[in-house]
């Protein structure tokens, strides 16, 4: 059977995404590798050069995987090309811990001497206080390991020099569709602080880039998403901005804490954003809107670094101070915390369905079967949440083949530049334009809110925005629903 050779043209694009004869091959439904090399030769195709790599590339690909095999399988090069990469730049040692992946609790520590109390929040607390025994209502002062403060522009400029016994990270509030960052964000040297600007990215996703904070550590945090932080293991809680600006001890008081115990694995088609609201009819009504929850179990242990993150994000929407995400914790049966008995609620991750909510109006989490079939015009998928290198690759994963329904506008918001730039390297960008969707600078976020919007932010990021008549859950919802221009199963993604 004859076989139409395809057009120079065609195999110029072939060889510049492919690179090799047999991937061509293969692409082109199964062709031996040496007729590809015949169809370069007879059309004068040009060889294409090995790609160039900078250091920053190699870089962060070997930190994020510590292996030639599946780093050079990012870069679409085999492992010996990308060790060779990596004695070019000199990058000779092993990364110490696996970029992202440290995060988890169990990193450098084993099961056993992670924990030494019944709650993370008392592991956390007692640790500052030695000796002394916690009773939930103490109120103490004491200094944390990390603070973190958000500021608008204008108070950027009056954040004062000061030697303090306590690292500061600052985040500048802007939208970068609509102003360049100040000029003090652009001149980070003339601060003793770490400083970051929306420009670079959502700033729980640049501190999650940055490794702050690590796991059992207690931060100040003085603005919004205050819950994001506990995705590491930290125990965070709200402080006087001016208390942090002088450096000086934190008044934090003991809180009750609650519990809740998650066993086997998400369905497909839902994401810990579908757990977040499903949780939100489901708390009891007695547990105190001031006390922190702590989310632990053999479920958690099937979450990703990104996805505890993600959930610990999303526990804002829960009626708490801060969630903390407790990796590979141990149960302690009758858990206290001095004279409190510590609340505990169990949940199963595989009875869990996709979920909406409705913004401003909405108050818990409702099924999404409910709602199947309301029109949708516009989607916004990333930023604050589902902006993630994991989720903007899954997403486009999915879109492969597909494209977005006619008069519906699918606008995608990477979280960080570092996501951006690797979303770029991977091809994941390519797949989205080519869907159909439209790509914004990272750290922005929409500026029009006209139409029937689906969008996958949380309820703090809302409100920041003010928004009216929006849809929010899943990046899944959201995504099946470009493709049919209404509210769709994100199951369908999957057939």
């Amino acid at each position: 059977m004859s076989r139409k050779i395809p057009t120079k043209t065609q195999l110029i694009e072939l060889v510049k995404k492919y690179k090799t004869n047999q991937k061509i091959g293969l692409a082109l439904g199964g062709v031996p590798a040496y007729l590809v090399s015949y169809w370069l030769r007879k059309k004068n195709v040009p060889k294409i050069a090995e790609p160039k790599f900078s250091h920053f590339q190699i870089q962060s690909v070997w930190e994020e995987t510590g292996s030639d095999s599946k780093a050079g399988a990012q870069l679409g090069i085999s492992k010996a090309a990308f060790y060779r990469w990596r004695r070019v730049h000199a990058i000779t040692e092993k990364p110490k811990a696996i970029k992202l992946h440290q995060l988890d609790l169990g990193i450098g520590l084993s099961r056993r001497d992670s924990y030494t109390k019944a709650t993370v929040t008392e592991q956390v607390l007692s640790a500052k206080l030695k000796g002394k025994e916690l009773q939930v209502g103490d109120r103490m002062e004491l200094f944390p390991d990390q603070a973190v403060v958000g500021l608008f522009p204008e108070e950027i400029s009056a954040w004062p020099e000061a030697e303090r016994s306590y690292p500061v990270a600052l985040f500048e509030y802007i939208n970068p569709l609509q102003r360049p960052p100040s000029r003090l964000c652009q001149m980070k040297e003339r601060l003793n602080e770490r400083v970051f600007s929306a420009t670079d990215g959502v700033f729980h996703q640049l501190l999650f880039e940055e490794h702050i904070p690590l796991p059992f550590e207690l931060v100040a945090y003085s603005g919004y998403h205050l819950s994001a932080l506990g995705g590491t293991g930290a125990v965070v809680f709200p402080a006087e901005r001016e208390a942090v600006i002088s450096g000086a001890r934190i008044s934090v008081t003991v809180p009750k804490v609650y519990q809740i115990v998650l066993s086997g694995k998400l369905p497909t088609g839902c994401t810990v954003t579908d757990l977040a609201l499903w949780l939100q009819s489901k708390i009891p009504a007695d547990w105190d809107s001031q006390g922190v929850v702590e989310m632990l179990g053999d479920g958690v242990d099937t979450l990703s670094p990104e996805q505890r993150f993600n959930l610990a994000n999303m526990a804002g929407e829960l009626p708490f101070q801060t969630a903390i995400v407790a990796a590979q914790k141990p149960l302690v049966q009758g858990s206290r915390l001095g004279e409190w008995e510590v609340g505990r609620l169990e949940v199963n991750l595989s009875k869990i369905e996709p979920q909406i909510y409705r913004y401003p109006e909405g108050k818990t989490g409702e099924l999404l079967s409910a709602h199947l079939g309301k029109p949708v015009e516009r989607v916004f998928i990333g930023g604050c949440q589902n902006g993630c290198l994991e989720d903007l690759e899954l997403a486009a994963k999915l879109l492969e083949d597909r494209n977005v329904a006619f008069g519906v506008e699918l606008s995608i918001f990477p979280a960080s530049r570092t996501v951006y730039r690797r979303a770029l390297r991977k091809g994941i960008l390519d797949a989205f334009v080519a869907a159909g969707a439209m790509i914004y600078p990272p750290g922005s976020y929409p500026v029009s809110w006209n139409g029937k919007i689906f969008a996958t932010m949380d309820k703090a990021c809302l409100d920041y925005l003010k928004p009216e008549n929006v849809l929010a859950g899943s990046f899944l919802v959201g995504l099946a629903s470009a493709l049919t221009g209404e509210l769709t199963d994100p199951k369908t993604l999957f057939h």
